[in-house]
């Protein structure tokens, strides 16, 4: 029985969850699932692991074609829609001109300022924090001051900055102020403060289409350009809108709430498609992790728990992994998702997991700060140094699809959207464009199984 269910009308809610698919009368999910099976073999493999399958009828690819085409209309419709929110033309700014006002670079500084407190940003720009985040910098000093984001880079001119090809490590070197406004860019997107980003892409000296998919060099990952925020969007976006259609991986009254290993099967938590995407969308090692943060928010997954690839415990890779070579043990550095069972693969490796607390929790203390008569700027000044904020947004952690966090899921979907129509909004300004279908087409194929060598159909698709 669902806990308090004499309280609580779970049911009520698990009838709406069924019934939704975000924004299903514009996007035609179904003709994507009807193309999908639920596939939990007792003892999944790298080969055959715990996943939606491709049915691969007759008519699949026509359906697929659909869904991708409806999406796309769909990004491009609520961009038009957007861009009328703004001038039709904005002057071109001259490199004095302020792009970043008082009240925008308040609200943006809390997330600048956690960005800059990573080990590479204190490396590159060595930055300790002089003043209250709630002050905006007055110097002229560049970055040698101590504030999250100095004077000079709310300018147009250090929007103007243009990315240098470099050799390995040498991309701080040569690119540090060029990233640092991207990641300022980034911030905005997530703040959805498109006006200064729209101002800027009307100067012809900007650089931001070579930097949407950038890399550190080019031996290394592109995990730095602005195309992560839109990538992280569209992958969770996608990712449980998908899951929303199988209500036999998430419906309450089948065992997909429980942690035991009896239930695995019919966990949506341990596919392949959920392990992947909230690996990808809450993992901090990447260069930039800017585009990360809502959804490390989202899901509650603490900064550091995926702060490397996985090393499996020894014991977790004995036992799913029962005939590995000892010599490959240290080589062999994760289980392939959809093969381990949810709680399992979100405490793959040894790591120390801070309390997270949400939005009630930071309340709650607020609360007991004020009834001991402390100022209220004094509790602020307390809260902002213990950076005590919410952290984790579910009620029912880990579990998205639990019916008692619909309210949070849907916000957090409809924000999903919103990204990626700004990143759309940039691109269009850029005079560039997303290519989605490559997107959209590269996570199907990458997130849903196929058995034997088949795979979906796209002309001239790069996988």
């Amino acid at each position: 029985m669902a806990h308090q269910a004499r309280n609580i009308r779970w049911e009520a809610l698990t009838s709406r969850l069924k019934t939704m698919a975000h924004q299903a009368h514009n996007i035609h999910w179904d003709a994507l699932t009807s193309c999908l099976k639920i596939h939990s073999p007792e003892a999944p493999t790298k080969v055959k692991p715990t996943n939606l399958y491709f049915l691969f009828e007759p008519n699949q690819d026509e359906k697929i074609s659909r869904f991708v085409a409806s999406f796309i209309n769909n990004i491009k419709e609520h961009t038009a829609c957007e861009r009328k929110k703004y001038p039709e033309k904005f002057d071109v700014p001259d490199g004095n001109d302020l792009i970043l006002g008082d009240a925008i670079t308040q609200k943006i500084t809390p997330l600048v300022y956690k960005w800059r407190q990573t080990h590479e940003w204190k490396e590159a720009i060595p930055y300790q924090r002089k003043s209250s985040l709630r002050r905006l910098c007055t110097h002229n000093d560049g970055f040698e001051c101590g504030c999250a984001i100095p004077l000079q880079e709310r300018k147009a001119s250090s929007f103007l900055r243009c990315h240098t090809l470099n050799n390995c490590f040498e991309f701080y070197v040569k690119n540090k102020e060029a990233f640092y406004n991207l990641e300022v860019v980034k911030t905005l997107i997530l703040y959805e403060e498109m006006e200064p980003i729209l101002r800027v892409c009307a100067h012809p000296d900007v650089d931001y289409a070579e930097w949407e998919t950038q890399g550190e060099c080019c031996c290394m990952g592109n995990d730095c350009g602005w195309d992560t925020v839109y990538e992280s969007a569209l992958r969770a976006y996608l990712a449980l809108n998908i899951l929303y259609c199988f209500p036999a991986l998430w419906d309450p009254a089948s065992s997909s709430s429980s942690s035991s290993s009896s239930s695995r099967s019919t966990d949506y938590r341990s596919t392949e498609l959920y392990q992947l995407m909230l690996r990808y969308c809450t993992s901090s090692d990447s260069t930039s992790e800017v585009g990360k943060y809502p959804h490390i928010a989202f899901f509650g997954i603490g900064d550091d728990r995926f702060r490397s690839w996985p090393h499996f415990k020894p014991v977790l890779r004995l036992k799913y992994m029962p005939d590995i070579d000892k010599k490959d043990m240290v080589r062999e550095r994760h289980i392939p998702y959809g093969t381990v069972p949810f709680e399992d693969s979100l405490n793959s490796k040894v790591h120390t997991t801070e309390y997270l607390p949400d939005v009630s929790a930071v309340a709650l203390v607020g609360d007991m700060l004020y009834s001991k008569g402390l100022p209220v700027e004094l509790v602020d000044d307390v809260m902002e140094k213990a950076d005590y904020t919410a952290k984790r947004r579910l009620v029912y952690a880990h579990d998205p699809l639990h019916p008692g966090n619909l309210e949070e899921l849907q916000q957090y979907l409809k924000y999903c959207w919103r990204l990626m129509v700004n990143c759309n909004l940039m691109a269009d300004a850029l005079g560039t464009g997303i290519e989605w279908e490559n997107v959209i087409y590269r996570f199907l194929a990458g997130h849903i199984s196929s058995l034997g060598e088949k795979r979906i159909a796209r002309p001239d698709i790069r996988y």
